[in-house]
């Protein structure tokens, strides 16, 4: 059973005049998939200015809609940010120290909303918006992440799932025109794999990456994004990375133990010796770390006086940046699952740096597996909160500890059990 959704938001101007934290109240009535919306086709506004990519990519489409009359796409059911506000946390009970590992904080937003989710057992994916006030304190960020996963009502062989982190004053126009063009070409793509080689199915992945770079505007700068693409075709995955966000398949067993990541992709960094000799032979530059942690940067002119530094080495959009060595072209990676025990379990995780910089790769395995082995009536939904408000509290916990403004990144993150 599938659930159409209306959000109700309540909204009040404060005295700024900038709308405050809406309330969220969600209503949801059981229904087939036949009864799905279809997916709203709203053209991007290729010709135009800044002011029209930016309102055409504000509002992310967020519940499942009918897609070509074969797939359904799954965008995140709500901006966990539309319950919490942008400051609010609500702190577990427990002490502070056990607040590491198992210690993870109630999934209250999805619980209360009350809502009927569909596949919630095999796919989901969340989002949070990210608190980034601007050098007067004044939050008015729109949260530039992406989420999609596409599935098949008649085959579970087949499905796709796309991560996008933008960034940039227009980071969401990229994401967003990167998350709505993909189902398409992927579409297309899968439409001839039959007769195509793994090495032919590669390129034709690598054309979709530098295809939707290449479309996006030159008149305007709309910043730039990552890219995660995870196909699932038969017996094989093909999981392809461009930029900082990562993505990885786990194993485990049916208690939930003895939790392996099996395959991970590595994020495009600039200090990475090939990315930085790519860089440096197109006549950029790459500044190295400034302290543990912290990533090293390329650095891209914007005129005479003005230059941007970008954490990564490869992205959609920042159109500068290929001037200096910056290119779309993604890493894929592929999975043979008959390579793989039939005695185990298996999921595929994707996530931008919002989870990534605060929780270990191996720690977001073992909770998702957990979840996976003692499922609650919540299913994926609930451990996909609890690792987004971990990471939270992690986000301002580290703005706090340095002294710095309280700043949280975007935060997002899709989940697909891996059936082989």
């Amino acid at each position: 059973m599938a659930a159409v959704f209306n959000f109700t938001f309540l909204r009040a101007q404060n005295k700024l005049g900038y709308e405050a934290r809406p309330v969220l109240r969600a209503k949801s009535s059981p229904m087939s998939v036949d009864a799905l919306p279809d997916f709203p086709t709203k053209s991007a506004p290729i010709k135009g200015g800044i002011a029209e990519w930016n309102f055409w990519a504000m509002d992310s489409p967020m519940g499942s809609f009918k897609y070509q009359n074969t797939a359904l796409l799954h965008f995140p059911y709500v901006d966990l940010d539309q319950f919490y506000g942008a400051r609010q946390e609500q702190r577990p009970k427990q002490t502070r120290g056990s607040f590491v590992g198992d210690g993870y904080p109630p999934a209250v937003a999805l619980k209360g909303a009350n809502i009927a989710i569909p596949d919630k057992h095999t796919c989901f994916s969340l989002t949070r918006k990210g608190y980034k006030p601007n050098p007067i304190g004044i939050e008015t960020s729109v949260n530039q992440d992406r989420v999609v996963i596409m599935t098949y009502p008649d085959r579970e062989d087949e499905w796709w799932m796309g991560l996008f982190d933008g960034h940039g004053d227009l980071g969401h126009a990229t994401s967003h025109y990167a998350s709505v063009e993909f189902p398409n070409r992927i579409q297309a793509l899968s439409s001839k794999q039959s007769q195509m080689s793994q090495e032919e199915i590669k390129d034709g992945l690598k054309k979709i990456f530098e295809d939707i770079d290449r479309e996006l505007p030159t008149n305007v700068n709309v910043g730039g994004s990552t890219a995660i693409s995870i196909w699932k075709t038969g017996d094989l995955i093909y999981i392809s990375n461009l930029g900082d966000s990562q993505a990885f398949v786990a194993s485990f067993d049916n208690n939930g133990n003895n939790v392996e990541l099996i395959q991970t992709t590595e994020p495009h960094k600039p200090d990475l010796p090939g990315e930085r000799a790519r860089i440096e032979a197109a006549g950029g530059q790459v500044e190295l770390s400034p302290f543990p942690g912290a990533s090293a940067r390329v650095v891209i002119p914007i005129n005479q006086f003005e230059a941007m530094a970008l954490a990564m080495s490869r992205s959609l959009g920042d159109a500068e940046g290929n001037k200096v060595g910056v290119i779309s072209e993604p890493t894929t990676e592929v999975l043979d699952l008959r390579s793989l025990s039939k005695d185990l379990n298996y999921v595929v995780v994707a996530a931008t740096d919002g989870i990534f910089d605060q929780i270990a790769m191996a720690e977001v395995a073992m909770h998702i597996a957990k979840s996976i082995a003692k499922p609650t009536p919540l299913g994926l939904a609930e451990a996909t909160e609890q690792l987004i408000l971990k990471s939270s509290y992690r986000w301002f916990d580290e703005s706090t500890i340095h002294n710095m403004m309280l700043y949280r990144d975007d935060i997002s993150i899709a989940v697909h059990r891996l059936i082989i």
